[in-house]
């Protein structure tokens, strides 16, 4: 079972190249764990930029989606997408490492009198590998609604929590860039 000190680098790498990705106006759109490789030193690279498309906010000429990993934006012919539409894929790939399950389809959860999405940062059973304020980040980066994820790559990698012994995260390398949010 992986733990925050693995998954943090991981996550900040990953974050690092959606903020250059998004900062050249291209989404992924279909970040999940089999479109992860991981090098020899453990450092991550995405693949697989097949369904990239420069960010387009109201319409897109494709449909595309990862059952679990796609918000429902990206399902929709006429969802406003962003750079809040990778963060969903990369929450739920980060939800797939902690959990070792898929979270539920978009749609379904949308379509429940609940979400059956129970939060990260509620399961007290993670807390030995996990702290709580890690989890949060990523279950706001699995809000449903794109408005109430986070909004640039650069926002989830400030609210991560300082890891032991350091007393800020560090900031990503590249120019921050300014997104206007759904």
């Amino acid at each position: 079972k992986i733990n925050e000190d693995w998954l943090r680098p991981v996550l900040e790498k990953l974050l690092g190249a959606l903020d250059y990705l998004h900062g050249q106006g291209l989404l992924h759109r279909d970040i999940k764990p089999s479109n992860i490789l991981l090098r020899p030193d453990g450092s991550p690279l995405l693949i697989d930029f097949g369904t990239a498309r420069a960010i387009i906010s109201e319409r897109s000429a494709t449909l595309v989606g990862s059952p679990g990993y796609s918000p429902i934006e990206q399902m929709r012919a006429h969802g406003k997408r962003g750079p809040w539409t990778d963060i969903y894929s990369l929450g739920a790939t980060c939800y797939r490492l902690i959990i070792g399950e898929c979270t539920p389809q978009a749609f379904d959860r949308m379509d429940e009198d609940e979400d059956p999405l129970r939060p990260l940062a509620n399961r007290a059973e993670l807390f030995e590998r996990f702290s709580p304020a890690f989890l949060a980040t990523v279950d706001k980066a699995l809000a449903l609604r794109g408005k109430d994820r986070w909004q640039s790559t650069d926002e989830w990698l400030a609210a991560l929590p300082a890891p032991a012994g350091q007393s800020e995260p560090p900031a990503l390398t590249s120019e921050p860039h300014s997104t206007t949010g759904p």
